[in-house]
């Protein structure tokens, strides 16, 4: 005689159902009452959410700094809860997409807070105004982290 105990088989029967029950939901009501009715498949999708967006805040640089000090300038200041400035291009062409990073620092130097922003243009030989609200800091620095050229505005 198999040793089966009657938990497992209870188990065993009500997985079956809730499949054969979720199949056909998806089946009458559709893919996304399907998705109402199992909270697993809801919790993963929170989970590749969670990581595609933290990927986004973990941006890298994309150019050597003293490549992008050769085409931009940045001024900026504090402003009540907010970093606003100005970044200047001394290029021939447009600047599009830039991704611009406020770091705040503590009393040491040290990143304590990022904060990142983008500007969509900055037109050739001109500005492009930014903005951003900031967590309070003893300091901050501006970077550019990342930037696409287009030689005509007309491409965009």
């Amino acid at each position: 005689m198999a040793d089966v105990s009657l938990k497992d088989t209870w188990s065993d029967q009500t997985r079956k159902q809730r499949a054969v029950a979720l199949h056909r939901a998806a089946k009458i009501d559709g893919v996304g009452e399907a998705m109402r009715r199992v909270p697993s498949a809801r919790i993963l999708i929170a989970l590749v959410a969670g990581l595609v967006v933290g990927d986004l805040a973990l941006a890298s640089e994309i150019y050597a700094p003293q490549t992008l000090d050769h085409h931009f300038r940045l001024e900026w200041a504090k402003a009540g809860p907010n970093v606003n400035g100005y970044v200047y291009s001394s290029a021939n062409r447009y600047a599009v997409h830039m991704q611009l990073v406020v770091e705040g620092l503590d009393g040491s130097g040290k990143v304590v807070s990022k904060t990142l922003t983008w500007i969509r243009e900055v037109p050739p030989n001109n500005r492009a105004f930014f903005g951003t609200a900031v967590q309070t800091a003893a300091a901050y620095r501006v970077r550019i982290l990342s930037v696409d050229w287009i030689e005509s505005q007309g491409l965009m």
